[in-house]
């Protein structure tokens, strides 16, 4: 018998009855002719992995950031853009704009780096 196409709501019912039942994947699909152990595991995994995300809510990929108390920019220009700087954390920061060296200073002062 061919498988059926199943919605993503049959699929969640499919998952949660599983995960009631104690039983391994493939003891469960052996119950039902038309069901994948490995479709079903898989189902199961998209499921938790939304969970997650939604638990942790989402993160923005660009947080702005204003560096104050400079005066007038120094003719001694430290990078022309396009500039990545990576912080210890490993967030990468990118600035398409030229940063003198008390830009960079400030910057690194704000995250923690050593100026």
């Amino acid at each position: 018998m061919a498988n059926p196409r199943r919605t993503r709501g049959q699929w969640q019912r499919l998952v949660a009855a599983w995960e009631r039942s104690d039983l391994s994947a493939e003891a469960f699909a052996a119950r039902r002719r038309d069901l994948n152990p490995r479709t079903l595991s898989w189902w199961r995994t998209q499921f938790r992995r939304a969970e997650r995300e939604e638990k942790q809510g989402s993160v923005p990929g660009f947080l702005p950031v204003r560096v104050e108390g400079l005066a007038a920019p120094p003719a001694h220009v430290a990078a022309r853009g396009p500039v990545e700087v990576v912080l210890g954390s490993g967030v990468k920061l990118h600035f398409e704009h030229r940063l003198d060296h008390v830009g960079l200073t400030a910057l690194a002062a704000a995250f923690g780096g050593r100026s």
